[in-house]
């Protein structure tokens, strides 16, 4: 019901969203797995590209079906919590799916345009076929299957490539089951190493450029994997002061902790040593390989928790239940103070996007997050790295980016679509060179102002932007684009 009312509100639009649907968006378009809002032809996310341009095929295209696209797969990860706590013999394995929604960031990530709760439904859901497999050896071949779309969509996943042949060493006779359950992986990743085989230096410089925050890093290449181990453990705190800001304070966290160690606790006593290895599992493996620190990456581990927390609520009925509502209540109480100050809604936004006159055919040139609002348009659209240089992202000066855009501009409008008030300070983070007040004079002198977008209270906070169109030198004198 939540994702029903709130489904484009909370949480308010990511610049990773758009980032993710241009893929899928180019190869409905156009057949080809590019990335065309960073002006590249190629994408190294094979297997979500295609999968989520299945989805936008039978939906359309716009946030709304990106996001239910998600949503599906969060209820999936709710049914697959319960089947396995029913796997370990809780008594109540409904409890898994109770408990999980107000674990965050479950629903956070199940409402964005990400692959993070897609593969989390596919790692546990082979989890899942693998416990099976404990009566049907045939159902470890499935599992190896599942857990190859998982590690495909998104290589975060990783961790259900070890649990996987952790559970089934624990059934006889394991070997079949193992066999089973690699042969599954390995022939469901094959379209994957022939995609990198086909381009293996072009798959090396995609992910050089835009795997900053994995360990595909060029900083972690020269530095050698010591180097590399100890930077994601040192790092792995701020995943979870990530759960603190979401929070606003220290509370929720605790709670959740509290509760854990509850289940942890009564899980050890009962002599569940399979399920705490796999609660472990996923924490451990994105403190080592989960370079990105970031928080949505927990929902790799929620959904276990949710299973140790219905495995020991009827052993500990009173005192998890007193904890769950305790972390139920922290959790809808953030959620509904970030839902309050909200009186703009993104479809208030998307109104007023609606009315800006944009050529067909132009392109665009803005933040991420306006694409959202350009999905159903017949543009070309560019983040502002278009300004830089893609082998590095650093700023280039006004000369060039000039005649970068005279380029296009012979063949197309050219618009420019940001908010004064912070653009140029955000291309100061690409300034390594001194070039910004060269590149802050050529967008002031050749886009023209032909419309603005004013609105009070949304949920990026006060929304002033200006849309501008290029002006060729030789077809105008100089014209002022900010204000």
């Amino acid at each position: 019901m939540f994702s029903l009312v709130a489904l484009t509100l909370y949480p308010p639009v990511y610049s990773d969203e758009p980032w993710e649907l241009s893929s899928p968006i180019a190869i409905l378009r156009t057949g080809r797995n590019a990335l065309p809002i960073f002006g590249e032809s190629y994408s190294t996310a094979l297997y979500y590209n295609v999968y989520v341009a299945a989805g936008l095929r039978i939906a359309g295209i716009s946030l709304e079906a990106g996001r239910a696209f998600s949503v599906v797969h969060g209820l999936g990860l709710l049914a697959a919590s319960v089947l396995i706590a029913r796997e370990f013999g809780a008594r109540v394995p409904a409890i898994a799916a109770i408990s999980l929604p107000f674990l965050f960031p479950f629903v956070e990530a199940s409402h964005y345009v990400r692959p993070d709760v897609i593969a989390a439904f596919y790692a546990y859901l082979a989890l899942y076929l693998a416990l099976r497999a404990a009566r049907r050896p045939a159902w470890a071949l499935a599992a190896g299957a599942s857990a190859a779309l998982a590690v495909g969509i998104f290589p975060i996943a990783a961790w259900i490539a070890l649990a996987g042949p952790v559970v089934l060493l624990t059934q006889r006779p394991a070997r079949r089951r193992l066999a089973l359950f690699g042969a599954g992986l390995g022939v469901g990743l094959l379209p994957l190493a022939a995609f990198i085989a086909a381009e293996p230096a072009e798959y090396l410089r995609f992910l050089t450029n835009f795997g900053g925050s994995s360990l595909f890093a060029l900083r972690y290449r020269e530095g050698g994997p010591l180097f590399t181990l100890a930077d994601q453990l040192s790092r792995e705190p701020q995943r979870y002061d990530g759960v603190v800001a979401f929070a606003g304070s220290w509370w929720y966290l605790a709670l959740t902790a509290a509760a854990t160690l509850l289940a942890v606790v009564t899980i050890a006593r009962a002599r569940q040593p399979l399920l705490l290895v796999l609660l472990a599992l996923p924490p451990a493996f994105l403190a080592v390989a989960g370079a990105n620190k970031g928080s949505l990456y927990l929902v790799m581990l929620v959904p276990m928790l949710a299973v140790a927390l219905a495995f020991a609520w009827p052993r500990r009925r009173w005192s998890l239940t007193a904890a769950l509502a305790l972390v139920a209540v922290a959790y809808v109480v953030t959620v509904a103070g970030k839902l309050a100050p909200i009186a703009t809604s993104n479809d208030d936004i998307a109104a007023a996007y609606s009315r800006v006159a944009i050529l067909p055919g132009s392109l665009v040139i803005g933040d991420p997050v306006t694409y959202a609002y350009f999905l159903n348009r017949p543009v070309d659209f560019r983040t502002l790295h278009f300004f830089t240089r893609f082998d590095d992202f650093a700023l280039d000066d006004g000369p060039t980016n000039a005649a970068k855009i005279s380029a296009e501009a012979r063949r197309r409008p050219v618009y420019l679509i940001y908010a004064p008030v912070n653009f140029f300070g955000t291309m100061s983070h690409f300034d390594v060179s001194g070039n910004l007040p060269s590149f802050e004079a050529f967008v002031r002198a050749r886009f023209a102002v032909t419309d603005t977008i004013d609105l009070d209270r949304t949920p990026y906070g006060d929304y002033h932007v200006i849309v501008t169109r290029y002006v060729d030198a030789a077809a105008s004198g100089p014209m002022m684009g900010g204000r």
